[in-house]
């Protein structure tokens, strides 16, 4: 069985929010956000090998930078695990979505956990992401990364040029879910 996944469910409750948009640009533009997203975490991860940041920054993106000299100090923020797999499942236990998460970090001040997605678009979907985040916190904890209610917060973490700010999503209750969880007893 092939799983859809978290993004196409998505779009099958908001529909394609970039079909307007030249596919050769819409390429461009994910190869550039998959490129920030790895140089983050190939740098979180040597970083934990012992490291010095500076090194690590020469020849980074312009968001990369961003996230490190001011996201992470600013907020923070101590990453705990980075780009891990999950299943989202129905309340059959039957798996009907799989996706992976950007980062789950703990704030150093309140120790709250928060489960993050980087965006590197030019504005934010506010509304897109805080269905995103929200599937992949109920997704993280029925893959068993989380106990329910572990994760105390959701952010969008923007870094597109010189934007980066860090926007906390709201956690969203029960009846959110059946709405994505009746779409996907459809067929994709």
């Amino acid at each position: 069985m092939v799983l859809p996944s978290i993004t196409e469910l998505l779009t099958r409750i908001h529909g394609d929010k970039y079909g307007f948009v030249d596919p050769e640009l819409l390429e461009r533009s994910a190869e550039y956000g998959t490129r920030v997203h790895k140089e983050i975490q190939d740098i979180i991860n040597t970083r934990e090998c012992g490291f010095d940041l500076e090194p690590l920054l020469e020849g980074a993106t312009q968001e990369t930078k961003n996230y490190f000299n001011m996201i992470e100090p600013i907020y923070g923020l101590l990453p705990l695990m980075t780009e891990v797999m999950v299943v989202l499942y129905n309340r059959d236990a039957t798996p009907v979505a799989a996706g992976r998460f950007d980062m789950v970090c703990k704030e150093k001040e309140s120790g709250a956990i928060m489960l993050c997605d980087f965006k590197t678009t030019s504005t934010l979907n506010t509304s897109l992401v805080s269905d995103q985040l929200n599937l992949y916190k109920l997704a993280a904890e029925q893959s068993g990364y989380f106990q329910k209610g572990e994760i105390t917060k959701l952010a969008a973490i923007h870094l597109s040029g010189e934007k980066r700010k860090l926007k906390e999503i709201q956690i969203f209750g029960e009846k959110f879910y059946n709405r994505y969880l009746a779409v996907t007893n459809q067929d994709f």
